[in-house]
């Protein structure tokens, strides 16, 4: 959440967190989980505090874990230096959300909080101009995801399109 452009604090311990989506995976107990990439997209604080306190909570689900975990806004090479990526996160695949591009916008608008920190770190004139038609991702191995956080990862040598889904 953010005020007037500024991130507000986070109101909850990384224990609470992680406790609170753990029940939830282990309730559901979902075959993929998308979140969050490492870099908070944009830098955004709530979104890295949820990439640390996802991955935690599948850490601690074992012996049952999801077969994927998935970030979006992963960075790919052709993205040049967008500000709108996790620069940490190199993309595994891409995905063409096109036909529902229209959707993806209007819940960009639905995050009236997060505007100014959208514009300021697209440099883009309009939030509609910072959404993409082409989604890159990342999906994660175990090893790198059911491993405490690294400063650095593996950069994969190719992006594939993912038809599957």
């Amino acid at each position: 959440m953010e005020i007037d452009g500024d991130a507000c604090p986070i109101d909850a311990s990384l224990e609470e967190f992680t406790a609170a989506i753990r029940a939830y995976l282990e309730r559901l107990r979902p075959a993929i989980v998308i979140t969050h990439g490492t870099d908070g997209e944009y830098g955004h604080p709530q979104h890295r505090f949820t990439h640390q306190a996802v991955r935690e909570a599948i850490r601690a689900l074992a012996p049952w874990q999801p077969t994927e975990f998935v970030t979006w806004m992963a960075h790919a090479p052709e993205l040049g230096d967008d500000r709108l990526s996790n620069q940490s996160d190199p993309a595994t695949f891409r995905l063409d959300v096109g036909p529902w591009f229209e959707q993806k916008v209007a819940a960009a608008h639905c995050h009236r909080s997060q505007h100014a920190m959208f514009l300021r770190n697209s440099k883009q004139p309009t939030v509609r101009d910072t959404v993409r038609g082409i989604e890159y991702l990342r999906s994660w191995a175990p090893a790198d995801y059911l491993e405490p956080m690294a400063e650095t990862w593996a950069v994969p040598t190719t992006t594939a399109v993912r038809t599957d889904w």
